[in-house]
């Protein structure tokens, strides 16, 4: 019995032993099969990060491509723009300078030879006045005229196609040579886009530590070609907008800002960025509702200013002292401005309009100061009429005629007597005459002992006038008196119902009589001085775009038509053009061997490793061309699976991408994709 009991002892123990130990190995299995199910989604999450950095790093290549050519096709615009007015420069600021040398003369001999004495002397203050702005002016426009004409500096190396004397064949000006070079990257850029962007998604991968990575389509491609010289004409010349939600175009007629591949009245997806995204644009409004309250202010009502027995006309700067009549004015409360487009600008308007006749010429008028609101720095020159006439005749050059014009170059006689000699002679031309206007506005005629006492005048002796009409005007004609050599006096009246700042208030109306104005006189004098006449001549206006038939001048890269076109109605990135040439498939290949006890658990992979796929699509949202820099790329979902799997194939049959994409990728990705049936993929793509 004894016996017995000591046997059966030893096998319980057994049999706990082996079910440990097989509970032991299954345990330890388990947690063999969590790891490697953890180490697989971890794996395929990190590799669906590769396909997804594959997928944008190729697909941005292209867009940063496109935004490249954008850039340079702007850039070129710019310089062609500058070319017509940088080239005009040397003759505009030699022209204007010059004139304005022999006005400050002219002003500064008067000066010398002596000037009327009138009570408070304004009139010798508006002469002096007049030749410290004229002086000032010719400072500036001098000091161009020495740096463009009489240094080291040539600007025809800078503007001009071909410059005589330089070495080899054109272009020799550097801004040409800068739009040929920009016009060389852009081709570049197209040829290599697709190299290069299937060359970065691989070098992503490969960081990524992919054992392959590649971009589908293999080799892509940007739908674009080499346009003409004349497509830039549009940007500078053209007219483009929106009016009442309809688009226009015109290659010619405007201030510019459109572009040659404008897309229909019917659609604004291709409006070009000076219109889009530099928002260069003057914008037309409606004005709907609203009341309208009147004014409080008083109420000026002036007659008889149509001034005296002097009016040469002609072109006026300065400020006159001549009152205005002003009603009381009123405004619009409530009312809704309603934006109904807009008309855009390119680069040639915004330099010479914006910026330089800004700079150059008086802007605005001020009603307290009665001088304009934003005063030129060289307001009394011709430099912005002549600088707008040379640059508009060599854009002709440019995009049209190349036969040469000519622009009259002034040359000023300042001596009155010399002046009436040459006028004398029929077979001389005068172009113009000049003459300067001093003002005074009294409450009191000059003949009263109150004359100019302070609060009964008015005078523009900080800012006097200067006038240059057209042809031959001798002031002896004029039948007002000659006060001193060169000077001439004109005194006249006008009415007004209240100026104060003279000393005219309104008078209390007469309750019985209809007509509640009453009027005040106010005394004008008016002083002409002789400033000369202009005998100049013609000069031509040289061609900085010289070139010859055998010349290839610049181009821009555009889309190119023939390869379809975005369709604002299709709202699907992922249908027709744009599935075409805009979609990118990113594919990310890795290893799925198991981390722990590999041989039992093993992958049923055809292709003996794990693929993921990531979507990609490149868009530009502010307008759909090669102008405009602004191409953008994101993730999308994985569509048309179907169709990558053919396009995969295609490629492999086709022989892969050398050293890049070797081959057998191509078709270990097609055989892994075309193993998926429809259901399978949806899952796969959808995880």
């Amino acid at each position: 019995m004894a016996g017995t009991r000591r046997c059966t002892r030893p096998a319980r123990g057994g049999q706990v032993l082996v079910l440990t130990l097989l509970a032991m190995t299954l345990l330890v299995a388990l947690i063999f099969y969590v790891y490697n199910v953890g180490d697989q989604v971890n794996r395929r999450t990190a590799l669906q990060n590769v396909a997804d950095a594959t997928a944008i790093s190729g697909a941005g290549w292209i867009a940063r491509s496109m935004n490249v050519i954008a850039m340079n096709n702007c850039e070129q615009s710019r310089l062609a723009a500058l070319v017509p007015i940088m080239d005009a420069l040397p003759l505009a600021c030699q022209m204007s300078g010059d004139e304005l040398t022999e006005w400050a003369s002219a002003l500064a001999a008067q000066l010398a030879r002596g000037v009327p004495q009138t009570k408070g002397d304004h009139l010798r203050t508006g002469i002096e006045s007049l030749r410290a702005r004229m002086a000032a002016q010719r400072d500036i426009l001098v000091a161009a005229d020495a740096a463009l004409n009489d240094g080291s500096f040539d600007m025809e190396m800078t503007t001009h196609w071909s410059v005589r004397g330089a070495s080899g064949p054109g272009p020799h000006g550097d801004f040409w040579q800068a739009m040929v070079a920009l016009d060389e990257l852009s081709q570049a850029t197209v040829e290599s886009a697709g190299v290069l962007a299937q060359s970065n998604a691989v070098q992503f991968g490969q960081d990524n530590r992919a054992r392959a990575a590649f971009l589908m389509p293999l080799v892509p491609a940007i739908p674009a070609k080499r346009g003409r010289f004349m497509d830039f004409q549009p940007v500078l010349q053209g007219k483009t907008g929106v009016r009442d939600d309809v688009a226009f175009f015109s290659r010619t007629g405007g201030a510019g800002g459109a572009i040659p591949d404008f897309a229909g009245t019917d659609s604004q997806h291709r409006m070009g960025p000076w219109a889009r995204l530099f928002k260069w644009r003057h914008a037309n409004y409606r004005h709907e509702g609203g009341t309208w309250v009147p004014g409080t202010g008083p109420t000026i009502n002036v007659r008889g200013t149509g001034g005296g027995q002097v009016n040469p006309g002609g072109r006026t700067v300065g400020s006159s002292v001549i009152q205005r009549g002003r009603s009381p004015g009123g405004h619009w409360t409530g009312r809704r401005r309603i934006l109904t487009g807009y008309t855009a600008y390119g680069p040639y308007h915004w330099a010479l309009d914006d910026h330089i006749d800004w700079y150059a010429n008086d802007h605005g008028y001020d009603h307290q100061t009665r001088r304009p609101a934003q005063m030129g720095k060289v307001s009394d020159s011709f430099f912005t009429s002549y600088l707008d006439t040379i640059a508009k005749t060599k854009l002709t050059y440019m995009f049209g005629s190349k036969t040469p014009k000519t622009i009259h170059v002034p040359v000023w006689k300042i001596d009155y007597q010399q002046c009436r000699q040459i006028a004398a002679d029929p077979t001389n031309k005068i172009s113009q005459t000049m003459f300067y206007q001093v003002e005074v506005v009294s409450s009191v005629p000059e003949d009263s002992p109150k004359w100019m006492t302070p609060g009964t005048f008015r005078t523009n002796g900080e800012y006097p006038i200067s006038v240059r009409t057209n042809g031959w005007v001798d002031p002896q004609a004029w039948g007002v008196p000659k006060i001193e050599d060169h000077i001439w006096k004109d005194t006249w009246t006008y009415e007004t119902t209240q100026d104060r700042s003279i000393g005219l208030a309104p008078k209390t109306p007469d309750p019985d009589d209809p007509d509640p104005d009453i009027f005040h006189t106010v005394y004008v004098v008016q002083w002409y001085m002789f400033g000369g006449i202009d005998v100049g001549g013609e000069t031509e206006i040289s061609d900085p775009c010289n070139w010859d038939e055998y010349d290839q001048a610049p181009a821009p890269i555009i889309l190119d038509p023939a390869e379809g076109d975005y369709d604002p109605q299709e709202a699907n990135p992922d249908e027709g053009y744009r599935r075409k040439w805009f979609m990118y498939l990113g594919l990310a290949r890795g290893g799925i061997l198991s981390g722990v006890w590999g041989e039992q658990f093993r992958n049923p992979n055809p292709t003996g490793s794990m693929m993921t796929v990531a979507q990609a699509k490149v868009f530009n949202n502010t307008s759909w061309d090669l102008w405009t820099q602004d191409w953008r790329v994101r993730l999308a979902p994985v569509t048309k699976w179907d169709l990558w799997t053919q396009d995969l194939g295609d490629a492999a049959a086709a022989g892969g991408m050398g050293g890049t994409v070797p081959q057998d990728e191509l078709v270990n990705a097609y055989n892994y994709l075309s193993s998926l049936g429809a259901r399978a993929a949806e899952l796969h793509v959808g995880h």
